[in-house]
């Protein structure tokens, strides 16, 4: 699809805590609606209180993790032992969203137990009715295939620009 939003994705403020965490009781069809929208992603989604611990990971970031969602809950990078090498890049990007308000976008390569992988994140505050920041959101897309593909074309080029350079000297 030729388009400026593919691969977008939009996120607006939860209606409340137990649509995310294991262990609250659940708030209604709106939640439901959120979780089933959220687990049907191959994005990694998480969701961090002020302390960078984890609230809630989709099934994709513990796939992508080698854990189990349950791993995740109430724990921070550093407990996990997880992200050893970006684990500061990601807090950080988390704590200046909490201070801020102000969504950011970092691209970082991650290696997991499934293998290197360069991601795209995207760092959003979920706002409460106050306007203050209740909690931020971390939408991580795996562009690994697009970066591959990026270089390939990239090397493809300057083989092409070699060739005609050499072909305009020969003549």
């Amino acid at each position: 699809i030729d388009s400026p939003y593919t691969g977008v994705l939009m996120i607006k403020p939860l209606p409340n805590i137990s649509v995310i965490s294991p262990g609250y009781p659940k708030g209604g069809a709106g939640d439901d609606h959120f979780r089933s929208v959220v687990e049907s992603l191959g994005d990694i989604v998480g969701l961090f209180d002020r302390d960078c611990r984890y609230l809630y990971i989709s099934p994709a970031g513990a796939r992508y993790a080698g854990m189990t969602q349950s791993d995740f809950v109430g724990k921070t990078h550093a407990e996990l032992d997880f992200l050893k090498d970006s684990n500061s890049t990601w807090d950080s990007a988390i704590r200046r969203v909490f201070n801020t308000g102000m969504p950011e976008e970092h691209d970082l390569t991650v290696d997991f137990p499934i293998g290197r992988c360069q991601l795209h994140l995207r760092v959003s505050a979920d706002l409460g009715a106050d306007g203050a920041v209740r909690r931020v959101a971390v939408v991580a897309r795996d562009v690994t295939r697009s970066k591959v593909a990026e270089q390939q074309l990239k090397a493809s080029k300057r083989r092409l620009q070699e060739m005609a350079r050499r072909m305009v000297q020969a003549q």
